[in-house]
Order: C-alpha cells, then structure tokens, then sequence
C-alpha cells in the first residue's frame, strides 16, 4: 500500500514518539529596551516631516517626480530633521532664499513657479506648520534650481529633432551646500549655466525690462529710404532708433541795437511820405554823429554762419550718415543684409520688432544654454543653425568660422552633441531611402536607363554579406520595394557631398560636407539641405580641424583628389555641437537676432507661457 501526502505524515507521526517541546521563555523587556534594540525612536518633528513629504507636490513639471524623491532622499539622510527653520525661528538662509527665488524674473524663470512662503517674525511651535514650511521650502529651491541649471522645459517637447537631455543636478547637494551658504545668492546662481552668451542674455533681458515699455513708434510704408534723401517717415525712424531728433534749422532774427535810436511813428501818413523826399544830396550824406555811432549790424542778424549745405545735421528728415549708422547696427543686431537702407524686409523688422517679442527672443535663447554641456572643451565645432553658420574654437578662443547651409524646414538638421572623428575623401553618397522614393523615383520609372546614365548614380543590392552592381531596367521599379535596394553616387566633382566629408558618427546620419552648389552660399537665408550640413570653403575648414595634426593639412589632402574614397582618422577627437540660437552675443558687445528659421522659438515661447 502506497501511502501520499497527508497520509504518510500521519503514519509517521503515530509511529514515532515526539518528545515535547521545552517551555519558552519570553522575557519581558520596556519601551527604552527596545528602542536601544531597533531603529531609533522617530521624533515628533521626524514623523511631521515625513507626513509633509507625502503630500503630491502641487507644481505641474516635467520633472516633479524627480524633485520629490530627490527632496525625499535628503531629509531620510538627515533623520527627517528640519533644515531651514530650527527651534522654530527662520534661518537666514531660508529668508535668503526667498529672496533669491522672488527673483527669479532676472534668469528669465516666472517666480509664480515657487511658492511664496511666508516665514513669521515670531518663532513657530506647531510641529506640522514647521515641517509644512520646511519642506515647501525644500521642494521650491530643488525646483527652482533645476530650472536654473537645465530648464523648465524637455528639449524633446520642442521637436523630436532636438535630442539634447541635460542631467538633473545633484540636488541633495544642492540643497545641502543652500542650507549651509553664507552667501545664498552666490550659491544658488552658480547653478545657472556659466557661458558668457548666458550673461549677455541675462544683462539683455534686465536692459529691456528697465526700459518705459511704451509702444515703439511704427514707421509708415513707402519707396526705400537710403542716405541723402528727405522724407517725414525719417523723423519717426530717428525715433524708432533712438536718434535724437535734431531742431530746426535756425531763422533770421533781427535784434536792433541798444544805442540804434528808435524811429519816430509819430504824424500822418502824408508827413511821413513828406519827410522821406530827400534831395540826393542830402541822401548821399549820412546823419550827423552817424559815422561815430557805427553799428555792426550782421552780429544782430542771429544765423548760423555755416552754409546751409552743411548743416544737414539739423534737417530731421534727411537720411544723413548718423542715420545709416544706425540703421546698419539695427540690421547687423537682427540678422538682415546690412546696407544702410530701410527696404521692405527692414521696414517689417523695425514695425515687428516690439520689447515684448525681443524679451521672449531673450528668455527662450536663455532656455537653451540651459540645455547645452555646462563647460565646453577648449577645443570644439560650433554649427549655429538658425545662424547658418559653423564656428572651430581652438584653446578656447575662436579660429575659424564658414557659412553652411542647413535642413530645410521640413527636413530640419537635428541638434545634438557627438565626437568628430574621421574624415571620408573622395566621399561615394549613398542616397537616403526618403529621397529616393519622394524625388528620384518618379523620374526612374520613366526612364530607368536614361536615369542612371546621365546621373552617373549606381544602382546596388546587398545580398548575404556581398555587394552587387544592378542593372536598373531589369527592376520592376512599379513594384519594388526601394528598401532593398541602394542608390550611391560615386566620387567625383559632381557628387553631392563634394570632395570631402566631415564625420561624427551618429544615429541621424548627419555629418558636415562640401558640396558642389557654391552659390547658395551667398544667400542670407540657407535652408535648402535635406538634414546634413553643407560648409562653404571646406578646405579652410579642414584646416582648421586639423590645426594640431602633424600629418595632414588642405595641400595634402588636395593632392588625394581623386576616384577613390580615402578614411582619414583624426588623431585627436573633436566635439562638434549643433545648437539652435537665435540671438547671439558679438564681439563688439551687442546681440545679434537671426530668423526662427524652424519656428522653434514661437513653439517654446508657448511651452514658457511667455
């Protein structure tokens, strides 16, 4: 007989004598006992902290779950102790940072983000009010500090081409050195991102707050204006430009002398007429003491004694060389062809150009060297897409800098950082599947021999491992699917990348190359690409990427001109940066603003709240 389960534990248990078990001794132990036994007793102060660190932060931010473990995490390694008021009064840290954060308007935050806690003159003794505040406190410095360091906004909420992602700052050290700093304003604004480009943002931004805020004056349409002509619309443009308004020109004005005598009025009309018929001897001859009394007359007549040709400075409608100066600085400042003349895309600028927009121009460019690497190397690419141009730094200052033409609108050039590390010589370009299916197909189907032969494009197929050449009229180009096959263009002086290509490997398949369409380059618009970057003068700029390489330079590399492709490894890493600002720091001190050529501005303006 089987026995299972239940049944053979039953059977064992009747078979073998249990001997009993040994009384237990339970000991009796009291509360200071076990306390010394276990985790420490939690203090009345502790337990309130803790109920306040439960409560849902009230703030609607991208980060919030981050700031709240990360506030969470600091109070657990301080026993849950209070930090910014102790034995229930405010400590001067605390009132400082409130100050700070009431400040916040001048980094271009909104300080409606930050909860405006009132701390009492007089000392606080309801543990669950202490604990309240503490940790309001807490969770609006992270807050604040984040926004600070990385942004209020997700780069990606922007564009999905925009793959910047700054790292959240150590925020319990943060708030650590805070509650420690002697000087909490210096503390707290070293979170802010350290580039000059920063600071000249932030002194912008002070400079157009400080200004009336009355509306700028809008200048009226009309032929263009240049140098050396009138029109009244002159006067408003003085005033739109802060020109001073010079006065009129001065009028004749005839003062008599002190010791002219004054002539008589007195008798008729026929008196008068009488007494001015004069022999013309006695004409001739002046009155008696004349001679002794001479008067310079021309002093009285109060004129200008310059010619009127030169005194256009006090012609407030003539377009004069103070003008022009001004006019070119507006256009430098705002990205438009600098001639001196306001044409119809100046006269647009200076209507449009109002302090609320260029103070949302400020604070959304202030936003993205938020989200940009807190130090650069001192040596590193700059690509400045709105810009359209690409800058080379080289121990730390700037050594070299083209224009470029970037992605069109609706196919943007995408920001990131990446490492360059090679370049390709004699470049073959493999034609993206989305080119070839929206632009080449079409005119494949109509004619696939005559397609490949006058374009020079090869047609491939990788099969298991190998590359195969493909003739292009064997392929149903009605029914294939393009992903199958590839497209390349081989080197030569009409390839698309040009002669040379410029690599920093990277999941978008961007990199920066010559390219054999030189006249876009004169235009001050250049978003014609389908994502990578085009360099004008791409030797110059080789050049300077290679600037401490002992074995390479342009003449050299001209010299490998040719048909076949050449990998050229660059013996130290350079950074390369593709960036999207649209107002710029000068050498000169002034701000540069260049056209939202992507609309990207207007889309984190909304994200802001501006």
């Amino acid at each position: 007989m089987r026995l299972r389960g239940t049944a053979v534990f039953l059977a064992l248990m009747a078979a073998t004598p249990v001997a009993a078990a040994p009384a237990l001794t339970v000991a009796t132990i009291g509360v200071e006992d076990a306390a010394e036994t276990s985790s420490p007793a939690i203090t009345t102060e502790a337990a309130a902290i803790r109920a306040a660190l439960a409560h849902q932060p009230q703030f609607a931010d991208p980060r919030a779950k981050d700031i709240a473990a990360a506030v969470r995490s600091f109070y657990e390694e301080r026993s849950f102790a209070p930090v910014w008021i102790h034995n229930g009064e405010a400590t001067a840290q605390a009132r400082a940072l409130l100050d700070r954060m009431a400040r916040a308007a001048e980094d271009g935050l909104a300080p409606s983000d930050y909860e405006a806690i009132e701390l009492p003159q007089d000392a606080l003794t309801d543990t669950d009010v202490i604990a309240a505040k503490d940790v309001a406190l807490s969770e609006n410095a992270a807050r604040f500090i984040t926004h600070l360091a990385i942004g209020r906004v997700l780069p990606k909420s922007v564009d999905k081409e925009v793959y910047y992602t700054p790292a959240l700052p150590d925020l319990g050290e943060a708030l650590a050195k805070t509650t420690m700093a002697k000087d909490v304003d210096a503390t707290i604004s070293a979170f802010a991102p350290p580039h000059p480009q920063y600071q000249a943002l932030k002194a912008k931004l002070a400079k157009l707050r400080e200004s009336d805020g009355k509306p700028l004056p809008h200048i009226a349409e009309g032929p263009t204006l240049k140098a050396g002509q009138r029109d009244p619309r002159v006067v408003t443009l003085r005033e739109r430009l802060g020109i001073e308004i010079p006065e009129a020109p001065q009028k004749a004005v005839f003062a008599p002398a002190a010791d002219m005598p004054e002539p008589k009025t007195t008798g008729s009309l026929a008196q008068s007429v009488s007494s001015s018929k004069m022999d013309e001897a006695s004409r001739s001859q002046p009155p008696a003491g004349f001679l002794e009394k001479a008067h310079d007359y021309s002093a009285d007549l109060k004129l200008d004694p310059t010619p009127a040709a030169f005194r256009a400075g006090n012609d407030a409608m003539l377009y004069d060389d103070t003008v022009v100066a001004a006019v070119e600085a507006f256009q430098r400042e705002n990205g438009l062809s600098v001639d001196g003349m306001v044409g119809p895309q100046t006269l647009q600028t200076l209507n449009g150009a109002s302090r609320e927009n260029r103070i949302k121009t400020v604070i959304v460019n202030m936003e993205r060297w938020r989200w940009m690497p807190r130090e650069f190397s001192d040596d590193y690419i700059f690509v400045n897409v709105p810009e359209f141009m690409v800058r080379v730094y080289r121990d730390g200052a700037l050594n070299h800098e083209a224009r470029v033409v970037v992605g069109q609108r609706a196919h943007p050039t995408p920001l990131f950082g990446d490492q360059m590390d090679h370049l390709i010589l004699n470049p073959y370009w493999n034609v993206p599947n989305s080119i070839v299916t929206a632009e080449m197909l079409p005119k494949i189907r109509q004619d696939p021999y005559g397609y490949f032969a006058s374009t020079g494009y090869q047609l491939l197929a990788d099969i298991r491992g190998k590359t195969y050449r493909l003739d292009p009229t064997l392929i149903d180009w009605y029914a294939v699917d393009t992903r199958q096959l590839r497209i390349r263009q081989p080197p030569g002086d009409r390839n698309a990348l040009g002669r040379i290509k410029f690599m920093f490997p990277n999941r978008h398949a961007v990199y920066l190359h010559d390219t054999p369409a030189k006249s876009l380059f004169t235009r001050s618009s250049r978003a014609f690409s389908h994502g990578c970057v085009r360099v004008q003068d791409p030797m110059a700029f080789a050049d300077a990427i290679l600037a401490d390489d002992d074995q390479w330079n342009s003449k050299r590399l001209k010299r490998m001109f040719s048909n076949q492709e050449v990998r050229i490894n660059l013996q130290r890493k350079l950074p390369v940066f593709l960036a999207y600002f649209t107002m710029i720091p000068e050498a000169d001190g002034s701000l540069k603003t260049v056209p939202d050529v992507y609309g990207y501005d207007e889309k984190l303006a909304k994200l802001l709240n501006l």
